[in-house]
């Protein structure tokens, strides 16, 4: 949780740890029989993007589902809106533009 509450940006160690996340998730929950494959696709690709500059696969817009889609956007905007509640930065690597710049700039087609 110390990650999660420090207000400077992350060191490269930090950022290591939290970028494990997904896949760490994904370990834990793929032998639990009643977890189904589109659970297990969205704990681990929640962070993707559509160009490709998401973690942990790297995957680009035809390989990403609607449901990660929907997970990572809702993901996005807990983060947008836990921010502005605690006034700490969101951690989006835009250091030019603020989060809700980068959000509103997204061609996002569905």
């Amino acid at each position: 949780m110390l990650i999660l509450d420090k207000p400077d940006r992350l060191d490269p160690g930090e950022e290591e740890i939290m970028r494990s996340h997904p896949v760490i998730g994904y370990e834990l929950l793929k032998n639990i029989e009643d977890i189904t494959p589109e659970i297990l696709d969205g704990v681990r690709h929640h962070h993707e993007y559509l160009d490709g500059s998401g973690y942990p696969d790297a995957l680009t817009a035809p390989e990403i589902s609607d449901l990660v889609r929907l997970l990572t956007i809702s993901d996005i905007f807990a983060a947008l809106i836990e921010s502005s509640r605690t006034g700490r930065p969101c951690r989006v690597k835009t250091p030019t533009r603020s989060c809700a710049a980068w959000t509103a700039s997204w061609n996002v087609r569905w």
